[in-house]
C-alpha cells in the first residue's frame, strides 16, 4: 500500500465537520418552516418580516462561512496526501457551491426564493458528499 506523509487527524475532522454541516442545514430548515405554496409571511407584520429576514441573512452568511471553512479543510487534506490532481473535480465542485450559494444569499430573497434556496443548498451538499466527499474519505482511509 502506498504510504503518505498526510495528516491523518484531518480525516476525523472532516467527518466531524460533515456532521456539523448537516446539523446546521437542519437548523436552516427550521428557520424556513414554510412549505411551497404555504408561505406564512403574509401573516407577519413588517417588523416581524424584517426580523425574520435579518435572522435568515445572518444565518446564511454564517452557514456559507462554515461551508468555506470545511472546504478549506478538505483542500488541505487533499494537499497533505498529495491528491489535488486526483480530486480536481472535487475542488471545482467546492468553488461552484461557494459561488452559487454566495450568489443566492447576496440578494434579498422573497419567501418562494427562500424555499428554493433551502432545496438548492440541501441538494448541493447531499450531492457533493455522495459524489466527492465519500470517495475522498474512503481514499484517505486507505492510506
Amino acid at each position: 500500500m502506498l504510504q503518505s506523509a498526510g495528516d491523518y487527524s484531518m480525516i476525523g475532522e472532516i467527518e466531524r465537520e460533515h456532521a456539523l454541516l448537516w446539523d446546521r442545514l437542519a437548523r436552516f430548515y427550521e428557520l424556513l418552516p414554510c412549505l411551497p405554496g404555504e408561505e406564512q409571511c403574509d401573516s407577519c407584520t413588517p417588523p416581524q418580516l424584517e426580523a425574520c429576514q435579518q435572522t435568515l441573512d445572518d444565518y446564511l452568511v454564517d452557514l456559507l462561512a462554515n461551508i468555506e471553512q470545511h472546504f478549506a479543510l478538505e483542500d488541505a487534506a487533499m494537499r497533505s496526501f498529495g491528491l489535488n490532481d486526483v480530486f480536481a473535480a472535487h475542488l471545482e465542485d467546492h468553488a461552484d457551491i461557494v459561488e452559487r450559494f454566495g450568489d443566492a444569499i447576496s440578494t434579498s430573497l422573497r419567501p418562494a426564493e427562500r424555499l428554493e434556496l433551502k432545496k438548492m443548498v440541501g441538494k448541493l451538499l447531499k450531492d457533493h458528499i455522495a459524489q466527492h466527499d465519500a470517495p475522498l474519505i474512503a481514499r484517505l482511509k486507505g492510506y
